[in-house]
């Protein structure tokens, strides 16, 4: 009776090892972003194009990056539905809670809230997502809130985290107050923002605004998805950047402090200080 019991425990064990091994044809399923994507998110359309485009997303050796790409190759539900999926499958698995905050950035609300969604119909819908990484979605009664305004694992436990596991940002938005582990920018500079240069710098503002958000205590991460719509855009100025990370010494801090402490305020004297 004993031995019959502990072989019933051991068979689920069993049939996710063969289901992971049958999905990556690996034991560790969250190594490969790409056939995450393949296989478990479900899009056989692939391409060597995209290997290369899904290894570039994943390479968190770089914390800035920027991917430029035509309608249609799949930038949005690669590098921002799946690609969110997948970091919060492995942030549950490494540390046994949920605990990443992604902010999807949009030039308009509705853009963020559907990649909010997109991610939501992994978390919830994909089956062999769950089997792999849990049933992030809890009871509607006690757990945390769960829609497009803004999604929460049930699996968070450090209640000190106060954002979201997900949430939507937009243009002319102020996520004051916030912090977040990855900025996952689609679309940030669209046709409707690219019409003047008061448009353009509204934009500009916007993105500079993101890096006071993101939590310099972790790891942080910020990853453009775009498609080129005007000569002058932003995308245009942070190629010229190059997204090199500068080290400001503390004794060139103090005179670049500026009144009314906020966070813009504060990024507009980081970037004042900046060489």
């Amino acid at each position: 009776m004993a031995k019959t019991l502990e072989k019933e425990r051991a068979q689920p064990e069993a049939i996710e090892s063969a289901l992971r091994q049958a999905y990556f044809g690996s034991s560790r399923p969250w190594e490969s972003f790409y056939h995450f994507y393949r296989e478990i998110v479900g899009n056989p359309y692939m391409d060597p194009a995209h290997l290369k485009m899904a290894r570039f997303i994943a390479d968190r050796r770089k914390r800035f990056r920027m991917l430029q790409a035509c309608r249609g190759t799949f930038k949005s539900s690669m590098g921002a539905a799946a690609y969110a999926a997948w970091r919060i499958g492995k942030d549950y698995l490494e540390h046994g809670e949920s605990t990443i905050r992604i902010f999807f950035a949009s030039e308009v609300l509705s853009l963020a809230q559907r990649n909010v969604l997109w991610t939501k119909r992994i978390l919830e819908w994909n089956v062999r997502y769950q089997h792999l990484a849990g049933t992030h979605r809890g009871r509607k009664d006690i757990d945390p809130p769960w829609g497009v305004q803004g999604l929460t694992s049930r699996y968070r436990i450090d209640s000190r985290i106060a954002e979201p596991t997900i949430m939507p940002i937009a243009l002319g938005s102020e996520p004051t107050g916030f912090h977040c582990d990855l900025i996952i920018c689609d679309d940030l500079q669209a046709y409707a923002s690219s019409m003047s240069r008061e448009q353009i710098e509204k934009v500009w503002e916007f993105y500079r605004l993101l890096f006071s958000i993101l939590d310099e205590t972790r790891r942080s991460e910020l990853l453009i998805l775009s498609t080129r719509w005007h000569y002058d855009d932003i995308y245009s100025r942070i190629e010229e950047l190059g997204h090199v990370v500068v080290l400001l010494p503390p004794q060139y801090v103090r005179p670049y402090v500026v009144r009314n402490k906020t966070d813009r305020t504060d990024v507009n004297g980081l970037l004042e200080a900046l060489p």
